[in-house]
C-alpha cells in the first residue's frame, strides 16, 4: 500500500496549528503561508496528513480578501513522502474542507521559480501557468539615473508634471484621485473579474496603509490630472519598499516606459536622501511596461515566483458551497 492510503488524514483543530510553521518553513522554503494566511479568514480549516504519529503533510484553501474571486491553495509534503500520491489526496481534502463559493472562479497555487516537484504537482492536476512575479532587490548607490529626473520631451502630453504625494495631498480631493488611479491600473493589469473592485474596503488599507510613505511617493501630473503614480514606504531594515508602480494607459508602451522610469527616479532620489541604499519591490509579467525596467533598474536579487491557477470546472468539488 502506499503512504497515501496508509496516512491519516484529518482538519487540525485551530489551537495546533501554530505549531506547523515549523513543518511549513521547511517544506515550503518560507513562511508566507504561515504569516499570511491565518488572518484572512478565521478559521481556516487545515489539513494533516500523519504516518506513524509523524506529520508528513499539510494543506489548505485560503481565501485572500484582495482577490476574492481566485482562492488560494497550499500543499505541503514532507519530502521522503514525496511521490506516492498524498499530495493529490492532501488537495482534494482541503478542497472538501473548505470548498469554494459560487463566485470563485478557481485555485491559484504558487511557488518559487526553479521548483519543479511542485510545478508537476500543480500541473498534474491541471493548473496553468497564470504569470511570473521578479521579486527584486536593488542597490541604489552608484546607480545614474540623474538623467531621467526630467519627464521626457518626447513624451505628447502637455504640462507634463512630477509631485510627491506629501504635497500633491494638501489637496484633499487629489488622495482620493491617486487611489482610484492606482486601483483602476492594478485590476486593469491583472485582468479582474469584475474588473472594476475599487470599492471593495480592503483597497483602501492597502492604498492608504500599507506603510506608504508621501513623501517617498510621487504621482506624474499631465494638465494637473494623475496619470501616473508609485508609492513606497520603508521596511525595518532601512530598505525602500517599492509598492505601486503605474502609467496610464493613454500612453504608449515607450513613452509609458519612459514616464515611469522619470517617477522611479525621483522616489530613489528621494530614497537616497533619506539615506536608504537600498530598495526592493515585485513586477509580474503581466505588467509589460514596468517589465520592461529589468534591464535598467540596479538589480542584485532577483527571486522569482508563479501563480498557477486550476479553473473551477476542472476541481472536483467545483459544485460545493461554503
Amino acid at each position: 500500500m502506499s503512504l497515501a492510503d496508509l496516512a491519516r488524514i484529518r482538519v487540525m483543530p485551530e489551537a495546533d496549528i501554530p505549531n506547523l510553521k515549523s513543518f511549513v518553513d521547511q517544506t515550503v522554503g518560507d513562511d508566507y503561508f504561515y504569516e499570511s494566511t491565518y488572518s484572512v479568514v478565521n478559521p481556516i480549516p487545515v489539513v494533516v496528513a500523519e504516518h506513524q504519529q509523524k506529520l508528513v503533510g499539510v494543506a489548505a484553501v485560503y481565501h485572500n480578501s484582495l482577490h476574492p474571486y481566485w482562492v488560494k491553495i497550499l500543499v505541503a509534503v514532507a519530502e521522503d513522502a514525496r511521490r506516492q500520491g498524498l499530495g493529490r489526496k492532501l488537495h482534494e481534502a482541503a478542497l472538501q474542507a473548505r470548498p469554494l463559493q459560487q463566485h470563485h472562479l478557481g485555485v491559484e497555487g504558487d511557488y518559487d521559480f526553479g521548483n519543479e516537484a511542485a510545478e508537476g504537482f500543480l500541473k498534474s492536476l491541471g493548473y496553468q501557468l497564470r504569470l511570473d512575479c521578479h521579486c527584486f532587490e536593488l542597490s541604489l548607490e552608484g546607480f545614474n539615473f540623474s538623467h531621467e529626473l526630467v519627464p521626457p520631451s518626447q513624451v505628447t502630453s502637455n504640462s507634463l508634471k512630477i509631485i510627491s504625494l506629501k504635497d500633491l495631498f494638501l489637496t484633499p480631493t487629489k488622495q482620493q484621485e491617486v487611489f482610484d488611479f492606482l486601483v483602476s491600473r492594478y485590476t486593469e493589469e491583472h485582468f479582474w473579474s469584475p474588473p472594476h473592485p475599487k470599492d471593495h474596503p480592503e483597497w483602501q488599507k492597502v492604498i492608504s496603509n500599507k506603510g506608504i510613505l508621501p513623501e517617498l511617493s510621487f504621482a506624474l501630473l499631465a494638465n494637473g490630472q494623475v496619470v501616473g503614480a508609485t508609492t513606497a514606504g520603508v521596511t525595518g531594515d532601512d530598505t525602500l519598499d517599492m509598492i505601486w508602480a503605474y502609467v496610464s494607459r493613454q500612453y504608449s508602451t515607450d513613452e509609458a516606459i519612459l514616464l515611469l522610469k522619470c517617477l522611479l527616479a525621483h522616489q530613489f532620489k528621494a530614497a537616497l536622501d533619506r539615506g536608504l541604499s537600498k530598495a526592493e519591490g515585485e513586477i509580474d509579467t503581466t505588467d509589460t511596461v514596468y517589465c520592461s525596467l529589468l534591464n535598467w533598474l540596479p538589480i542584485c536579487n532577483d527571486k522569482v515566483w508563479r501563480i498557477l491557477q486550476a479553473p473551477r470546472t476542472l476541481l472536483n468539488h467545483s459544485d460545493a458551497a461554503d
